[in-house]
């Protein structure tokens, strides 16, 4: 699963796209209905890859988060009367995600989240690989011969 140039946009429904870079900023396409708007260096962008969950004892990406929730739901959307659920959406995290941390993360997030999932899954841009550690290593190898060379 590439999270790289899934970008949420403060301010702004959904998730979007990276599709290109201009002087003032980047052109982001929205992954529901295929709409580009521009995007500017005011703007508050997170890239989905690059976010993390409070857990009790540290922090898991949202990648790993995200496919966790894909085989707990055996590869299904979220059903919209959980997200609206606060006591559903507790229920469902402490069943795939017992470990996070219920003071720092709250049911807001998890709305988020599973709104996420079932946007990416529409894309299918959900996997059950979450794991960086294959990414991790090539990236590491590549950096390690980059210093031998030097």
């Amino acid at each position: 699963m590439n999270l790289k140039d899934i970008l949420t946009i403060s301010g702004k429904p959904g998730l979007f796209k990276l599709v290109a870079n201009n002087k003032n900023g980047f052109i982001a396409e929205s992954l529901t209905d295929k709409k580009r708007i521009p995007v500017f260096a005011r703007d508050k962008v997170s890239a989905l890859d690059e976010i993390s969950i409070f857990t009790n004892d540290d922090e898991k990406r949202l990648k790993k988060v995200l496919s966790m929730l894909y085989v707990h739901q055996d590869k299904k959307p979220v059903d919209k009367t959980v997200i609206s659920d606060n006591k559903a959406l507790i229920k469902l995290f402490g069943d795939f995600f017992p470990e996070y941390d219920a003071e720092r993360f709250y049911t807001s997030h998890m709305k988020k989240v599973c709104q996420w999932y079932n946007e990416l899954l529409a894309e299918g841009l959900v996997d059950e690989n979450g794991d960086d550690e294959t990414e991790d290593k090539a990236t590491e190898t590549e950096q390690g011969s980059e210093d031998k060379a030097e």
